[in-house]
């Protein structure tokens, strides 16, 4: 009986829920524009509590294709800083005369946090939403902005991280254009680095011709090089206290930066012998222009110091 009773129970929960679902179905248009409703009120919502939280700007939308982005804040690090404790701001310019910005420096020195700063802030105005920068801050409105971040390997599909890598730069090259911004974190990587060099001077020589505006970090000597010589290009540096031995995360127009991988490496706990042997290890033409690159460094700090006092 005790089994009839449940089984009666069970038929009524059916009877029930159906009639339910059958008074959603004959409802389902009105509620489907109500969720969508619900929905851009709770995103008008988020935006004006982002701004009234973090105090952002609205920037200057700009028919020119040029950003300048004065004293800007990452806007993920910025919602997870302790009190008090803001991200280290940074300076970003870019326009049709130079669209083509090279980032270097050390590991953890903010190369990554600069190109992903500049891509959310840049969908954060097209949005409709204040961005964390100072007064003044300008962004025109791009059709495309395309990205590539990260390590998409995948053993699964046989997938290698140089192939992964290719295959977002083809796509990237397919649909880049004077409308277009580009952001690609260490590009030419994953394979010799000679020719992944190579290959990241062509696409940035195609990206330039193309008029698209492009960020790109690197560790790469030959791509400093590059940013020093070719027309459109310019280089800039997250700065690294030698003092401290560690990143200030600011950045610096006007000269590449160093790796200090050794620095870096020392600071994680590497033995100073093992360090010591690596360093012999090291191409004598590397040495000298890492060396002329942090003696160039300090000279431009020397300068902008004596031009402030």
């Amino acid at each position: 009986r005790l089994a009839e009773l449940r089984h009666l129970e069970h038929e009524e929960e059916l009877r029930i829920l159906k009639g339910l679902t059958a008074m959603v179905r004959d409802s389902a248009e009105e509620l489907s524009e109500t969720q969508k409703l619900l929905g851009e009120i709770d995103g008008l919502y988020a935006r004006a509590r982002f701004s009234e939280t973090y105090k952002g700007i609205m920037p200057v939308i700009s028919r020119e294709s040029r950003v300048d982005l004065r004293k800007a804040l990452n806007p993920i690090l910025l919602s997870v800083a302790p009190d008090g404790e803001p991200p280290v701001p940074v300076d970003i310019h870019l326009d049709r005369e130079n669209n083509v910005l090279i980032i270097s420096g050390p590991n953890r020195g903010g190369k990554t946090v600069t190109l992903k700063t500049l891509g959310l802030i840049s969908l954060m105005a097209q949005a409709g939403m204040h961005i964390p920068a100072e007064e003044g801050s300008r962004l025109p409105v791009f059709k495309n902005i395309l990205a590539e971040i990260g390590d998409d390997q995948d053993m699964r599909t046989g997938l290698s991280t140089f192939s992964a890598h290719i295959g977002h730069l083809k796509y990237i090259l397919e649909n880049a254009d004077q409308d277009s911004l580009v952001i690609i974190d260490e590009p030419g990587m994953g394979t010799d680095p000679d020719e992944g060099a190579a290959l990241a001077m062509a696409l940035l020589d195609d990206l330039a011709e193309n008029d698209a505006l492009v960020v790109v970090s690197t560790h790469y000597n030959r791509l400093k090089s590059y940013g020093l010589l070719a027309e459109r290009a310019e280089n800039a540096c997250m700065e690294f206290d030698q003092t401290l031995n560690s990143p200030t995360f600011m950045l610096r127009y006007g000269a590449p930066g160093t790796s200090y991988a050794f620095e870096v490496a020392r600071n994680h706990g590497m033995e100073a012998g093992l360090l010591a042997r690596a360093r012999g290890y090291l191409d004598r033409e590397e040495v000298r222009l890492n060396r002329l690159i942090d003696k160039l460094n300090m000279l431009i700090h020397e300068t902008e110091v004596q031009r402030a006092q």
